[in-house]
């Protein structure tokens, strides 16, 4: 891998890498890790879906496993480069946003992010990502030649 810039996980990138994705962990534990990061919102996105397992867990056992996923989602997290979501980033979400894409919030915000550091967007999301402007895209979850 020749280009030198900063690889940005997407959310379900970062759980495929988290799952052992053979091509994703192979890629990514190949970059340097000055080159490696997620943003804020993919940090948020995580968080938010082990605090729902914690709150729709009825029973003692699956409570005490829910805990057990957000201690390892902490973990992890805390193991990796986390970019902000700051006022440049805001400044290019605003004009992302204007362009009435059919692209989710959180993702025109990882997109925003992405952009604002001149990254590349490691994700299997394509066709959502393809409509941001200037974006470049990798998708780590296909096999290379």
């Amino acid at each position: 891998m020749n280009d030198s810039r900063l690889r940005i996980l997407d959310t379900d990138t970062l759980s495929a890498y988290h799952r052992g994705h053979p091509e994703v962990v192979a890629r990514y534990s190949a970059l340097p890790l000055v080159l490696r990061a997620i943003t804020v919102v993919t940090a948020e996105e995580v968080l938010r879906g082990r605090f729902a397992q914690i709150n729709q867990a009825k029973k003692t056992e699956k409570l005490i496993l829910a805990y057990d996923f957000l201690r390892e989602a902490v973990v992890n997290l805390s193991r990796i480069r986390i970019l902000r979501f700051d006022e440049q980033a805001a400044s290019r979400y605003g004009r992302i946003k204007s362009l009435k894409t059919r692209v989710g919030t959180l993702d025109l915000r990882i997109a925003a992010i992405a952009l604002s550091n001149n990254a590349i967007l490691i994700t299997a999301n394509q066709r959502h990502f393809r409509q941001v402007p200037e974006l470049i895209t990798e998708d780590w979850t296909v096999a290379t030649s």
